[in-house]
């Protein structure tokens, strides 16, 4: 079972339990994820428990036992504990609810509106042992989107038609600019870029409501190492798709030829004639639109991230940091939309449906006023304007006398 598809069996009961009682959905789904490991941890096949409470002399229902981690005195210890059990997975979601409402130590919760707050309050109220849970339910939280539960209702989430949240893991290449096994530099520095394309990537794809990790390594001791480091983060996790953002390199050119060297994606053969191979042609060619040269999906069974990677596999080559015509050519704002456009992104609104894209930027122009040969003078003009707290005067004209040039943002 994936996380989405957990996410569509529980949801409804969260979001409604939640509700009747003023906690906030998200946290509580957070903790269903990590608890249960997405249904599929022992507890939750065998007990029905997706929360992982534990059944003391209050409990008068069925217990599961199972060996567990706490962190006691700095360290986790390996612990027998009797955990509650129930019928059905409803049954757990109700009396999670139920718990948190009657016990007194988790009073602070109800009401709560702010999820960053609410899981350093849980954390402080005692309900796990681990030293960084309240990062790990934000985490979570931030990673599924689950904060669009918490503007709806449980007949929202049941009524609505649910896109399918597609997941990535996505990370730069190579170690960071001036480190052992930094990537290539020519015109452009590749582990600044990558990195620059990468994050851009990664926020506009949760930004649709989609799940991304970033698997980026920032400090391998080696190519192997930041290799081996990479892969082991992405297989953590279960996606849909790793994506590897590199710019490739060959030779400096000292002069311009008047051609892009190019994008190119490879991907491993044995995802010859699939969706990935699809969506890697999809990203060669919104690249290329771009007027980079589209130098087409690429084959290797050799690279490491292509043969290690649990999930299927990309490696995106954006185009040349030596080519003088690539680097007159990139843009790093234009590079993330093409590659968003190439993977065919679809936004997912609060209630789980697929959104209209967001209205085309309008472009922005800011207006540059005066030029002072005196110090003196030109920061009394900043500090006059700053009082007004506009370039206009009050009649909405610039200053008599002052010179403008106006540059698109």
């Amino acid at each position: 079972m994936k996380v989405e598809e957990f996410l569509s069996t529980v949801a409804y009961e969260i979001v409604s339990s939640c509700n009747a009682v003023n906690l906030l959905p998200s946290p509580s789904i957070a903790q269903a994820i990590i608890e249960s490991k997405y249904g599929t941890s022992q507890l939750a096949t065998e007990g029905n428990a997706l929360f992982g409470i534990k059944a003391d002399s209050r409990w008068s229902g069925k217990v599961c036992q199972k060996l567990t981690k706490e962190y006691v005195n700095g360290k986790y210890i390996d612990v027998m504990a009797s955990f509650r059990a129930y019928d059905s997975w409803n049954d757990s979601i109700k009396d999670h609810a139920d718990f948190l409402v009657r016990n007194k130590r988790y009073a602070n919760l109800i009401g709560q509106r702010d999820y960053k707050t609410y899981c350093k309050l849980i954390k402080a109220d005692g309900y796990a042992t681990s030293a960084t849970y309240a990062e790990t339910l934000t985490n979570c939280i931030e990673a599924y989107n689950l904060t669009k539960y918490d503007s709806t209702t449980g007949s929202d989430v049941a009524e609505t038609p649910t896109v399918q949240i597609r997941s990535f893991n996505i990370h730069a290449g190579h170690n960071p600019s001036g480190m052992p096994a930094a990537g290539s530099v020519g015109y452009l520095i590749e582990s600044d870029e990558n990195r620059n394309v990468c994050n851009a990537l990664i926020g506009k794809i949760r930004s649709a409501g989609h799940t991304v990790y970033d698997c980026t390594c920032n400090n391998g001791s080696s190519q192997k190492d930041i290799l081996q480091k990479i892969v082991s983060k992405c297989n953590e996790h279960a996606v849909d798709l790793d994506i590897s953002i590199h710019f490739n390199a060959l030779s400096k050119e000292t002069a311009s030829d008047g051609r892009t060297r190019g994008v190119e994606v490879w991907i491993h053969p044995k995802n010859k004639g699939t969706e990935i191979e699809s969506y890697a042609q999809k990203i060669c060619n919104s690249v290329a639109s771009l007027g980079f040269t589209n130098r087409g999906v690429k084959y290797s069974n050799g690279l490491y991230v292509l043969k290690n990677t649990k999930a299927p596999a990309m490696l995106i080559e954006c185009c040349f940091v030596d080519d003088l015509d690539d680097y007159a050519l990139y843009d790093c704002e234009k590079m993330v939309q093409a590659i968003y456009d190439g993977l065919e992104i679809k936004p997912v609104n609060a209630t789980g449906e697929a959104g209209k894209d967001e209205p085309e930027t309008k472009t922005l122009y800011y207006v540059i006023a005066g030029v002072y040969s005196s110090e003196q003078n030109a920061t009394a003009f900043a500090s006059m304007l700053a009082e007004k707290g506009y370039l206009m005067n009050t009649e909405g004209h610039l200053m008599k006398g002052i010179k403008t040039q106006i540059k698109e943002i």
